[in-house]
Parts: structure tokens; sequence; C-alpha cells
């Protein structure tokens, strides 16, 4: 009963909130062009503008009752003077609610804010905005920012009335994480854009080969900005928040340190991390053997190879150093007495994931360059369908090869000493299965979709199907990646039933199997006509203790 009645209530009260804050963000965008904010209308002309204020202002006049209402007893249902107010703070239905509202009114005035840094660095930097129209970026951002800061208010003051548990509050901690997790990386790769930017002002020619203007790099410096500003405004502020959770003296900071959803944040930024650095490493070592083996394909009218470089070299430094910071933190996490039985062992929590990013780019890299030589020595017509040479092949996933490989090994090593260690313990860890069990399964169905593609290719040859291009350069990418998808699922497989002995899991099987598998004589005892029942069994008995030490004489009559 309870449960529907908080749907409902909730349901209802977020379909509201939706629809007041895009009513009065309409209302307030009218308003700020009738007085001259933010431009727009001169463009919409009178009519229009009458319109948008008929329409605000219904919206506003339909969506505040319902909202206001369904508010109301949403919060009487948790004032202090009620009875079941702990159970409705820390219901499903509100921490969902929550979660919901401040996600999206967030998604909302970030998005807003990123367009309105963009025009304001392009007027600042004295490019032509006239055009460009405000009001509405201006008016949702107001309205959203307004709606997200007051709900934040009122899960502040749930916290102060008292502990909350369940879902009602790892839900919205959930939230903290995603928007923490969004913030940086939309800030990390927008600095990444920028250092790309200023290694082509530095080492290029200062000009674009299609723009002949003097300020072209204005619209790119916005582009790069926004985000790092948005972005990096948003990962601070969620940071800052986390950061005052975890050190709480309180009940807060009791609850908080150990949930398993803030490790699950670190983890997520490692593997995301880990996984760029790799990505822009790779775009060196592509350009570096591009320019060695004379196919570079890096833009001339940027200044050549010099910026591209500096600028991927830079964006791997940046993705590294976010890894190293974050996996520092996460030890000190981990260090936490409280945080102890979630995190027995911080080391696999940072190994496992960026061994397997590791191994994904290195297993990637590996069947590539199998194709390749595949293709090579079978004297195929080409290398890709399209018509890519095998030196800018090579050039492209060499250097994923090797970095990822090189990472795998680097992060593998961790977990072999720590299986030397103690074997039993790493055996059974969830942390080992879960990685292990991942990586069977994606390289299994990988190794699928390539027996697939060569199934496919050779049967239709052999039913006279006509498919352009040439047999070998199509079967040569599947048949390398079939051979080291086939390499990791046995080397992975092995491990798990390593794993399973260690853990003695096969003790038990193994026993029912002998037991099974004992040999086995059926006797029936027979006495003469009129024999009682007792008589028989004495003489059971009787047997039962002249036979041999092991064997054993059933009754199945009695065992029936």
């Amino acid at each position: 009963m309870q449960t529907a009645r908080r749907l409902y209530v909730y349901l209802l009260a977020g379909i509201g909130l939706g629809v007041l804050v895009s009513g009065i963000s309409l209302l307030l965008t009218t308003v700020l062009e009738a007085v001259g904010i933010g431009g727009g209308a001169v463009l919409s002309g009178e009519q229009a503008t009458r319109e948008r204020l008929t329409l605000a202002t219904a919206m506003t006049a339909v969506s505040l009752p319902v909202w206001l209402i369904h508010w109301f007893l949403a919060e009487r249902s948790v004032h202090p003077d009620r009875a079941a107010a702990d159970v409705e703070r820390s219901s499903a239905m509100r921490g969902l609610y929550f979660a919901l509202v401040l996600g999206g009114l967030l998604i909302a005035a970030f998005v807003t804010l990123d367009s309105l840094i963009t025009d304001a660095v392009l007027a600042l930097l004295g490019e032509d905005v006239a055009f460009a129209t405000h009001a509405g970026d201006i008016g949702l951002f107001v309205t959203a920012a307004a709606a997200w800061g007051y709900h934040l208010a009122i899960r502040l003051r749930d916290w102060r009335r008292g502990p909350i548990h369940g879902a009602g509050a790892w839900l919205p901690r959930a939230y903290l994480y995603v928007a923490t997790f969004v913030g940086l990386f939309v800030m990390l790769f927008g600095l990444a854009q920028l250092l790309g930017l200023v290694a082509r002002l530095a080492l290029g020619d200062g000009a674009e080969p299609f723009d002949s203007s003097a300020s072209w790099w204005a619209l790119p410096l916005a582009s790069a900005l926004s985000p790092v500003i948005a972005g990096g405004a948003t990962w601070l502020g969620h940071w800052w928040y986390a950061s005052r959770l975890w050190a709480d003296p309180g009940y807060r900071g009791t609850i908080e340190r150990p949930a398993r959803l803030r490790f699950a944040g670190f983890v997520v930024v490692l593997v995301v991390s880990a996984a760029s650095a790799l990505g822009f490493g790779g775009e060196v070592g592509r350009l570096v053997l591009g320019a060695l083996l004379g196919v570079t394909d890096a833009d001339p009218g940027a200044g050549g190879l010099l910026p591209d470089l500096v600028a991927a070299g830079a964006a791997a430094v940046l993705f590294a150093g976010t890894w190293w910071l974050h996996a520092g933190w996460l030890r000190r996490a981990a260090d936490d007495p409280e945080a102890a039985g979630v995190v027995p062992r911080v080391d696999r929590l940072i190994a496992y994931p960026t061994a397997l990013v590791g191994l994904a780019f290195g297993a990637v890299g590996i069947a590539r360059l199998l194709g390749l030589v595949l293709d090579l020595l079978l004297g195929g017509g080409r290398v890709l369908s399209s018509g890519e040479t095998s030196e800018r092949v090579f050039a492209q996933f060499v250097p994923y090869a090797v970095l990822g490989i090189g990472t795998w090994l680097w992060h593998w090593s961790t977990i072999r000493r720590a299986e030397a260690a103690d074997p039993a313990a790493e055996a059974a860890s969830t942390v080992r299965r879960g990685a292990l069990l991942l990586t069977l399964a994606v390289s299994l169905l990988a190794g699928v979709a390539s027996l697939g593609v060569v199934l496919y290719r050779l049967f239709g040859t052999l039913f006279g199907l006509e498919v352009p291009g040439d047999v070998t350069s199509q079967l040569s990418l599947p048949l390398g990646t079939l051979a080291v998808t086939v390499a990791v699922a046995v080397i992975h497989g092995r491990l798990l039933r390593a794993d399973a002995s260690v853990r003695g899991e096969d003790a038990e099987p193994a026993a029912v199997v002998a037991a099974a598998a004992a040999p086995e004589v059926s006797l029936r005892l027979v006495g003469p006509a009129g024999t009682e029942p007792g008589t028989l069994a004495g003489v059971a008995d009787a047997l039962r203790a002249q036979l041999p030490e092991g064997f054993e004489l059933r009754d199945d009559r009695r065992m029936s």
C-alpha cells in the first residue's frame, strides 16, 4: 500500500516539476527578450512573443498546483512529527526521485551553461555573435539551477534529521558519483582539446589551410574552454561535496566511507582514464611509426607532425596522471578501518580493471597484426576494404599492441605476486573471478562472431555465392581475431579451473562420482513358503555381520 502511494506521489511530483521548470524557463525567456537581454525578440516578432507568453503562463498555471500538492504530501510524510518519518526518508521512491530530479536538472543547467560560455568566450575574443540568442539558455539555466539548489537543500535537510539507509541512500549516491565522473571527463577531454589547440598555435604555422581568417582559432578555443569550465565546475562541486561526506565525523561519514558505490566510482575512473591514456599513447606511436614509414597523415596546414605529436602526448600524460591520482586516492580510501570489510585488498581493484583494459588494447592490436600477416603471406589483394596499405595498418596497430600488452603484463605481475603470496585468498576473490569470467565471456563472444564471419564467407564460396572482394583479405582479420580470442579464452579458462581447484570445489563432485561408480550386485533373499518377515530380516542381519570391511548389504524395501 505504501509503495503504491509513494510511486503515485513522487511520479506526479516529478512530472509536475518537469512541466513547471519548462513553463517558468519559457516565461523567463520571453521576459528577457522583451527587455532586450539575450536577443531574439526582433527576429521572433510580437505575435510569436505573445504566443510563447501564453504557452508559458498556461504551463506554469497548470503544473504549479500539481507539483505543490504532491510535493506537500511527500514532505508531510517525512515531517519529524510523523511516526514513520524515518522509514519514508529511507524509502526507495524518495531516493529515486532525488536521483532523477537532481540528475535531470543538472543536465539542463550544464548544457545551457556550456552554450553560454562558448558564446561569452567568442564575444570576449571580438567575434561576431550578434545573431546568437541567449535568452533561452539564460532562462533555462536560472530555472534549472534554482530547482536543483532547492532539492539539494531538501536532501541535506533529510540527512540532518537522521541517518538514511538502503535505496534511499544509495540511489542519490549513484547520482553524486555519476555526476562527478561525467564532470571530470568532460573537463579532461576539453583540456585535451585545448592542449591540441595550444600545440598548433605554438608549433604550427598559425593559419588553417582552408581559412584565411587571422582568428581561425577563436571557435576551437571557445569550444575547448566551455567544457573545461562547465565540466570542471561540475566535477569540483561534486568532488568537494563527496570529500566532505568522507571526512564527516558523524553518522554521515560512517555510512559513506564504506559505501561500495564510492569504490566503484574510483574503479570506473581508473578504467576510462587508462583506456584514454592508451588511446592517446597509441596515437603518438602511430604518428611516429607513420613518419618513419613515410605514411604519416599529419595536417600540413597545422604545422605538420610536431603539433599533433605534442598534443597527443600531452593528452596521454594528462589521462595517465588522472589514473595515477585516482589510484592513490583509492588506496587512501581503502586504508580507512571502516572500509576493511568492503575492500580487503585494494590492489585488486587497481590491478584487475587496468590489466583488462591493457589486454583489450593488446588483443585488438595483435589480432589486426595477425590479420595483416595472414593477408601478406597468403597473397591477399588488399589489407582492408578501404584499401589501406600494410604500412598504415602496421603503424596504427603496433603501438596499441605494445602499449596494451605492456600495461597488461605490468599489472598482471602484481596479480601474480599476490597469488604466490596467498593462493587461497586470491582464488576466492570475487574481483578476480569477475575479471576472469568477463574476459572469458568477451573473448568467446568475439571468437564466435569471427568464426561466424569465416564460415559465412567459406560457405558462400562453396555454394557459389558471388561476394565482391578478395577472399583472403576478407578472411584475414576474422582469422586473426579468432586466433587471439581462442588463446585468451583458453588461458583464462584454465585460470578459472585452477582457482576452483584451489578453492576445493572439485572435491565434492569427485566424491559423488566415485560413489556413483562403485560396483554393485543386486540380490534377492527368498525364504520357504510361510516364512515370517521377521525371520527374513534376521537372516539378512546375520549375513551383514559376515560381510568383509567396506561391503554393504542394503535393504531396498526398508529404504523405500
